[in-house]
């Protein structure tokens, strides 16, 4: 056999080479292939994961929306706790909830919601007002600190997983949120959702304290306000006109209104509208805080005036414009004034007689008695004359004592009642003064008010003694007519000099105002006074005064 010689490769040495790095890359490719898998798995569990996270997150999102939407809705706590704590439940798979806030005044825990399940496992009374933690939970947290987790069980606590949060509001701890027995173990994130919503459920917590306070203060001014001794009104003056918001039961004995038929009514049904907008004006110009006293003219439900003084406190603020005013009724204030005016100035009357007449007299008699002992001797006829005149002047002195001494008593009004005691000083002035006195009443006399009585006995007893002291008069004439239905007329005429009515204001220059008196007496029971004299033609001095009650 011819041997062949081989030039090249061996092919048996290419197959082995050729399979050796076939199998390198297949390893190669392989080990690359299965590091992508890792990659793709691992970013598959990331994104598993970051749905998860996502889907947590906005489920935990929608809860709290849900929760703070129930606080800006003003739900009661009860409602919230039981958002709260079924939230809680359901999110963490627990099968216990708990849910409690502290009463501020006891320091006791109370649930504002029913959750028996948990009462019986923790061995917690079930007074839901009034309770305190078992000691082994007091010995497991600490309030105000971060939430608590504890996966493992608790000797004597029934529970195998505990997940509790405080709620704070600002530093104060206000309530607790518990969670127990989920089906896996609690996670750091759980605790964050359970803080977040024992946030909101503090701040919810917080309104009910508000809103409790608001209503307790409501209720002890609304107490305040009715059982007020004054009358007192709720007043928008922000609005034009202003309105009565609402009213106590004293504006029934001020105004004559029921407080209910004044609630949104206009301000205008109890004040003029000139005073009214004078109030206005004065409210315009006070500062802020600032309390105001004003006396005015008020108007009863039948349209009579009658004066008052209003107090209000301008207040600042978003209650600027609602006023609380108090309204006093100074009729009866403004009489015992006129009265103790009358009283002074009828002293001064009296001071001014005396040292003008009978102190003068007295000193006149002194020099001339001086004189009588020469006379016995020297000119008996000339003392008798001075006798015959001391007689004269002491007559005129004793009758101007008794007409002061008279002017004074006003004791019978009292004693006698209105009409008897008027009788009887007609009768008693006109034989002191030696005047005829006429006393002549028109109408039904029973119309006459109780609280103008005493008002129109003193008109009567300064107008007849000012025509004792200056008419010279014979006769006088005193007329009550109460023929109109809503006005009485007092009528005191006389026959004596008269004067020119000019002469007035000289006289209250010289401080002899009796007339003017009886105006202003008048005016302030809302009445007028009118005078007609003239010289040599007499006196009338008439006054109206308003029949209906004020």
């Amino acid at each position: 056999m011819n041997n062949v010689a081989v030039f090249g490769p061996d092919p048996a040495e290419q197959s082995r080479q050729s399979a050796a790095e076939l199998e390198q890359r297949v390893a190669e490719r392989t080990a690359d292939l299965t590091r992508l898998n890792r990659q793709l798995e691992q970013e598959i569990i990331e994104r598993a994961r970051a749905k998860q996270a996502l889907s947590w997150e906005a489920t935990v999102n929608g809860i709290m929306a849900e929760i703070a939407q129930s606080l800006l809705n003003s739900a009661s706590i009860a409602d919230t706790a039981t958002l709260v704590i079924r939230s809680a439940q359901d999110l963490t798979h627990s099968d216990y909830g708990f849910i409690a806030y502290i009463d501020p005044a006891t320091g006791n825990f109370t649930c504002p919601i029913e959750v028996q399940p948990v009462w019986e496992p923790f061995r917690v009374s079930t007074d839901l007002n009034a309770f305190q933690l078992p000691s082994t939970l007091r010995q497991l947290w600490s309030p105000g600190q971060q939430p608590v987790i504890i996966n493992q069980p608790i000797e004597k606590l029934p529970v195998r997983r505990l997940l509790l949060s405080s709620a704070v509001f600002g530093s104060a701890l206000v309530g607790l949120i518990a969670l127990a027995d989920a089906d896996h173990a609690y996670t750091e994130r759980e605790a964050d959702f359970i803080q977040r919503l024992s946030a909101l459920y503090a701040l919810a917590i917080q309104r009910q304290r508000t809103e409790d306070a608001l209503q307790s203060s409501e209720e002890r001014f609304r107490r305040l306000f009715e059982n007020a001794p004054l009358c007192l009104l709720e007043v928008d003056m922000s609005v034009q006109p202003p309105v009565i918001l609402r009213a106590n039961s004293r504006v029934r004995s001020v105004y004559d209104w029921p407080p209910i038929e004044l609630v949104n009514a206009p301000l205008e049904n109890l004040l003029l509208d000139s005073q009214l907008a004078e109030l206005r004006h004065q409210l315009a110009q006070a500062a802020p805080g600032e309390a105001l006293s004003v006396e005015t003219i008020g108007v009863r439900r039948n349209r009579s005036a009658f004066p008052i003084r209003l107090s209000v406190t301008h207040e600042p603020g978003p209650a600027a414009g609602r006023d609380i005013i108090a309204v006093e009724d100074l009729t009866v204030e403004k009489q015992r004034r006129s009265e103790e005016e009358a009283i002074a100035e009828e002293r001064r009357r009296i001071a001014r007689d005396i040292h003008d007449g009978l102190a003068q007299d007295l000193a006149a008699l002194r020099v001339r008695s001086a004189m009588w002992r020469d006379l016995i001797e020297s000119d008996p006829a000339q003392l008798h004359a001075e006798i015959d005149a001391l007689q004269d002047i002491l007559r005129q002195n004793i009758q101007e004592v008794r007409r002061s001494i008279f002017a004074l008593r006003s004791a019978a009004l009292d004693e006698l009642g209105f009409w008897p005691a008027l009788r009887q000083f007609a009768a008693e002035f006109g034989e002191q003064n030696r005047l005829n006195v006429e006393l002549q009443v028109n109408g039904a006399p029973e119309r006459l008010r109780p609280n103008l009585e005493p008002a129109v006995f003193r008109i009567v007893q300064e107008a007849l003694n000012n025509v004792g002291k200056h008419a010279y008069a014979q006769h006088v004439q005193v007329e009550l007519n109460f023929s109109r239905p809503s006005l009485i007329t007092l009528t005191v005429r006389d026959d004596g000099r008269g004067f020119d009515l000019a002469e007035l204001t000289a006289a209250a220059e010289r401080g002899r105002v009796g007339l003017l008196q009886m105006r202003e007496r008048a005016e302030q029971l809302g009445g007028a006074l009118r005078v007609e004299t003239a010289p040599g033609q007499g006196v009338m001095i008439r006054v109206m005064l308003p029949a209906l009650k004020l």
